[in-house]
């Protein structure tokens, strides 16, 4: 295997962080201690909030896009917060695997110059 395809995989792991964090926030937010209403909005409302953020500032088409470092602690912080909802949802060693991809994910990209130079 050529450092090629193990940077195109990393690329799709990196997508399917961004699809496993839609459905941990959604997760955390219908498991929430709220009842009815309020746990639609925090359900519904979570993943949308990650959404709108990461389309202004992480996609990679948005004209607001962080760059370098930013955009890499960017990333951290917010799949942190993932981790951490997730955690908060009983679900702790996962939360800890989660953040261990996601780390390992961020360093594999961080050193195939996925990212745009400063």
């Amino acid at each position: 295997m050529g450092l090629k395809f193990l940077a195109w995989t990393n690329l799709l792991a990196a997508f399917l962080l961004e699809l496993a964090a839609l459905y941990i926030l959604g997760y955390w937010g219908f498991q929430s201690t709220h009842t009815g209403i309020w746990n639609w909005f925090l359900g519904l409302g979570a993943p949308l909030l990650f959404l709108s953020c990461w389309s202004i500032w992480a996609a990679p088409k948005s004209r607001k896009r962080l760059k370098g470092w930013k955009l890499w602690t960017y990333k951290f912080a917010v799949f942190s917060l993932v981790a951490f909802a997730l955690g908060a949802c009983g679900k702790t060693r996962e939360a800890f695997v989660f953040e261990g991809i996601v780390l390992a994910n961020l360093v594999f990209l961080r050193i195939w110059q996925r990212f745009e130079p400063k």
